[in-house]
C-alpha cells in the first residue's frame, strides 16, 4: 500500500526506512530471550544470585543510586502522598525512586520521596522560597537509598 493512500500525506524514503528499522528492532527485542539462564551440567544446582549488598565504599550512607539531576521548587502543595511540600520531601520519577524511599542526597541531606512529576533520574526538592530555589539552581549530585 502506498504511504499516502491512507491518510492523504506522503511519508519521505529516510522516515519510512527508519520505521521500518525500528519496528524490526523491537520486534527482534520482543522474540529474543537474552535473559534466558544457561543449562547447569548434569547433576549440579545453578548458582543463586542475591541482591548486592549495600556499599560500604559510601559511609554507611546505603546502596548507591548514582548520580541524579538536582532542581528545587518552592509555593504550597500537598505530595502524591498527601502530605505538605517540605524539605523532608522529594519529587521523584516512581518508576526509578519509588515512593516512600529515604534518599541521602549529597550535598543537600536526607528525604524521603513524596511526590511524582519528574521523568527519569531527576529529583525535585522544596525549599521555601523563590530566592533559595535560586541559590541552589540544578545540580548534578550523587544520590543513596537512605537505611
Amino acid at each position: 500500500m502506498p504511504s499516502r493512500a491512507r491518510h492523504g500525506y506522503q511519508l519521505r524514503a529516510p522516515t519510512v526506512a527508519l520505521l521500518g528499522a525500528v519496528a524490526g528492532g523491537l520486534l527482534l527485542a520482543a522474540c529474543t530471550d537474552v535473559n534466558r539462564p544457561r543449562a547447569s551440567p548434569p547433576g549440579t544446582t545453578p548458582p543463586t544470585h542475591s541482591p548486592a549488598p549495600p556499599s560500604t565504599a559510601s559511609g554507611g550512607r546505603g546502596a548507591d543510586l548514582g548520580v541524579f539531576e538536582v532542581s528545587c521548587y518552592t509555593g504550597k502543595g500537598v505530595t502524591a502522598l498527601g502530605n505538605p511540600s517540605s524539605r523532608q520531601t522529594v519529587s521523584v520519577d516512581p518508576r526509578v525512586v519509588p515512593l516512600g524511599t529515604r534518599l541521602m542526597i549529597d550535598k543537600v541531606g536526607t528525604r524521603v520521596a513524596a511526590d511524582t512529576g519528574m521523568t527519569g533520574r531527576r529529583l525535585d526538592i522544596w525549599e521555601p522560597s523563590a530566592a533559595a530555589c535560586a541559590r541552589f539552581g540544578r545540580r548534578q549530585l550523587r544520590v543513596w537509598q537512605g537505611l
